[in-house]
């Protein structure tokens, strides 16, 4: 949707600018659909990967407190197959090669990685931030535009 600078400046313009200027906005809006479908898809797996652990945890604890499984040896056991090849997922894999998913005895811990937040300037690990049009934001700055967002719509609609 042209903005009112854009409506005024219609006229001052030609025909291909004034197409370019359509054809601009378009692509922005389009790439802001594709923006919401990818957090929305990103809310959705987070939320099974989440679901999951809680039923592996749950179901884990049962075994264990029922006399199923011994505690120490299904720990041996669950520490092995992570460290077969077999479980590294495609997340390990860089250019169809694989690479390791596991640290050798001895190896650092990897530092993670840390960026600023353009909602609160604090800074927050990559992997617990929202990709945003704003830039990165942290969990809390994400909600609070959330909200922010689909309360302009509700109030619009």
């Amino acid at each position: 949707m042209p903005t009112l600078f854009e409506y005024l400046a219609y006229d001052a313009i030609d025909i291909a600018q004034q197409q370019a200027l359509q054809s601009s906005s378009e692509r922005q809006d389009s790439l802001e659909a594709r923006v919401d479908a990818l957090q929305t898809d990103n809310a959705r797996l987070r939320a099974a990967l989440e679901r999951t652990y809680k039923i592996l945890n749950v179901l884990g604890n049962h075994l264990v407190n029922r006399g199923l499984v011994d505690a120490g040896k299904i720990s041996e056991e669950l520490e092995a197959a992570l460290n077969t090849p077999d479980a590294i997922s495609s997340r390990h894999v860089h250019e169809g090669r694989p690479t390791s998913a596991f640290r050798t005895h001895g190896e650092a811990r990897p530092v993670p990685q840390v960026v600023d937040c353009a909602g609160c300037n604090s800074s927050v690990p990559t992997d617990s931030t929202h990709i945003t049009v704003q830039g990165n934001l942290c969990e809390t700055c994400f909600t609070k535009a959330e909200i922010d967002r689909l309360s302009k719509i509700e109030s619009e609609g």
